[in-house]
């Protein structure tokens, strides 16, 4: 049991929290003092007081508002947003202006996460202002598009408004990423990618959840990010939100809840399905057990793949689809993260399956890893068993191996006469003939490999799986 002393400690500190706002927004010539820390930065004018004007208040809250419909898409894309943080303080700046965050590094900004988001520099349909808050006794900086929030942080905690940053969405979009915030002591932090996102959790960081949404922004290959329009969803760390260009989000999964080993069936039942114990895989040399593989920690689920007193140990898993018995639908857009250790013996293969179970319904594999070994014998592929004719099988090579090469977004596209195969934002191709049309269901399915040899009792790996949007046909 705590100590009194302690309890009044925690109430305080969960009151100066409660109201939910990040200290991370600071103008750069707020914080520019002559190679001093920034806890020595100049006091900035003074906090407004409780006697604020009704009037005032109902200004800032117009401000914050979102512009008439429809949503602009394109102003939301407009501006990209700069992200510097100070590892000695843990400060983040956020800013339109590249300038800003360059000259920021005289002041210790001197860690890059490039631009995370876009955002619209001027008032635009449908988006809202997100305002920039100071704290010069903690150096923090927040942005907020809370009119209550800003009143609060200015009257009760010491923060100065220093007036609208830039402009975002309030809700998920086609054409949007959420922005998540974290807080740590005083600090305040901002992330988009899961990767970030994670590394901030496992350093302490308490995460806020969704405080806006951005523009996507375009990765290094020319693809979208997050939800953004185009086919294939882009390659992007940030789970999709939202409906796309026609296509309506009809699932996801984040695995936001830890599950440990053995529990995942108990945590995650209502949502998936796991194959049980001991049905066997396709090779019929590996023995399914959810209790011996799946587990789901920081953020994702993982398939341990491993030889115990002679069995290879392997995991399958169904997405429950909301209205369907099995997590079928006919037509669908299915994108998801994912990534594979080097596992000899093991194999990778991310399916669509006949709800009825009849194979001669056909079958669409993407992608599948006939070994997860490095180099071209490791390398991922899309294929198409079409109905009935299975033994006119077709194939499309990435080029890519999944094992050993670090994080992959895929996604599959199933339309009337047309199945299209994306791999990190770039069409790997699309099949026009022998595409199923009765309902299929995801499957995630870790297994032995079926060709070669049986895994040694040495071999052993992960394979781990960060989100999962489905989509219905609109």
């Amino acid at each position: 049991m705590k100590s009194p002393l302690a309890l009044m400690r925690y109430f305080a500190f969960a009151l100066c929290f409660a109201v939910s706002w990040s200290c991370s927004d600071v103008r750069v010539q707020d914080l520019y003092v002559q190679d001093a820390a920034l806890e020595e930065a100049p006091t900035p004018e003074a906090p407004a007081q409780e006697a604020q004007s009704a009037a005032d208040d109902a200004s800032l809250s117009e401000d914050m508002q979102p512009a008439a419909l429809p949503f602009n898409c394109s102003a939301l894309s407009s501006s990209p947003i700069f992200q510097v943080i100070n590892p000695k303080t843990q400060a983040n700046l956020l800013t339109a202006s590249q300038k800003e965050a360059n000259d920021a590094a005289r002041n210790g900004f001197t860690v890059n996460k490039g631009t995370p988001f876009r955002a619209s520099t001027a008032r635009a349909n449908g988006l809202v202002g997100a305002r920039r808050l100071f704290n010069s006794k903690t150096n923090d900086i927040v942005w907020t598009i809370s009119s209550s929030e800003v009143t609060t942080a200015v009257r009760k905690h010491g923060y100065v408004d220093q007036g609208i940053s830039f402009y975002v969405s309030e809700t998920p979009t086609s054409c949007s990423i959420p922005v998540y915030r974290f807080f740590s002591g005083n600090k305040h932090r901002f992330a988009v990618s899961q990767e970030d996102r994670k590394a901030l959790t496992s350093s302490g960081w308490t995460n806020e959840g969704i405080k806006f949404y951005g523009g996507v922004v375009e990765d290094n290959n020319g693809g979208g990010g997050g939800g953004g329009g185009g086919g294939g969803g882009g390659n992007t760390d940030a789970m999709p939100v939202g409906d796309l260009p026609g296509w309506r989000q009809i699932f996801t999964e984040d695995f936001n809840t830890p599950a440990p080993l053995g529990q995942f069936v108990k945590v995650y039942g209502n949502r998936w399905i796991a194959y049980p114990s001991p049905w066997k895989d396709t090779s019929k040399r590996g023995t399914y057990n959810p209790e011996k593989v799946l587990s789901v920690a920081n953020g994702v689920l993982d398939w341990h793949l491993h030889t115990e007193n002679g069995n290879h140990y392997v995991g399958a898993v169904i997405p429950k689809i909301p209205g369907t018995p099995v997590g079928g639908q006919i037509y669908g857009k299915y994108t998801f993260r994912f990534r594979a250790d080097v596992i000899p013996g093991y194999k990778l293969v991310v399916l669509l399956w006949p709800d009825s179970d009849d194979w001669g319904e056909g079958e669409i594999d993407f992608p599948e890893v006939g070994e997860l070994v490095a180099g071209k014998d490791g390398q991922m592929y899309a294929f198409l068993h079409p109905p009935g004719a299975y033994a006119r099988s077709v194939s499309l090579s990435t080029g890519i191996a999944a094992a050993g090469t670090g994080w992959h977004t895929a996604s599959i596209e199933w339309l009337p006469g047309s199945l299209s195969y994306y791999l990190d934002g770039k069409l790997v191709g699309t099949h026009k003939s022998g595409v199923p049309t009765t309902s299929f269901h995801l499957v995630f399915q870790m297994e032995t490999n079926i060709g070669g040899p049986a895994p040694s009792p040495s071999s052993s790996g992960h394979i781990q799986l960060d989100w999962v949007s489905v989509y219905a046909p609109k």
